[in-house]
C-alpha cells in the first residue's frame, strides 16, 4: 500500500467526519500524534488500530484500505443480488 495515498485517505476521511485530529486520536485512545504521523506518511496505524479507525470513519475496510471496488455497493445492493449469488454457489 502506498503510504502517501492511505496518509491523503485518512486525512479525507477525517475531515469528512468533522474531527480534528487530537478527537479521532482520542476516539482510538491513542496520541494525536500517532494520528499526524500517519497522516504525514510517516508511519501506518498498527493492524489492531484498523477496525476501530474504520468504525470511528464510519466506513468499511475496502474503503479505508483503498480498495474502491466495493465501496459503491449499498447492503441494499449486496441484500438484493444475495439470492443470485446462493443460487450460483449451489450449481
Amino acid at each position: 500500500m502506498n503510504k502517501e495515498k492511505f496518509a491523503e485517505r485518512i486525512i479525507k476521511l477525517r475531515k469528512k467526519k468533522g474531527y480534528t485530529q487530537a478527537q479521532l486520536a482520542e476516539l482510538l485512545n491513542v496520541s494525536n500524534k500517532a494520528v499526524s504521523r500517519w497522516e504525514t506518511a510517516e508511519g501506518h496505524p498498527d493492524i489492531t488500530f484498523l477496525k476501530p479507525l474504520r468504525e470511528a470513519l464510519v466506513v468499511s475496510c475496502h474503503e479505508l484500505l483503498g480498495d474502491t471496488r466495493y465501496s459503491e455497493l449499498s447492503s441494499n445492493d449486496v441484500q438484493s443480488q444475495l439470492p443470485y449469488a446462493l443460487i450460483l454457489l449451489a450449481l
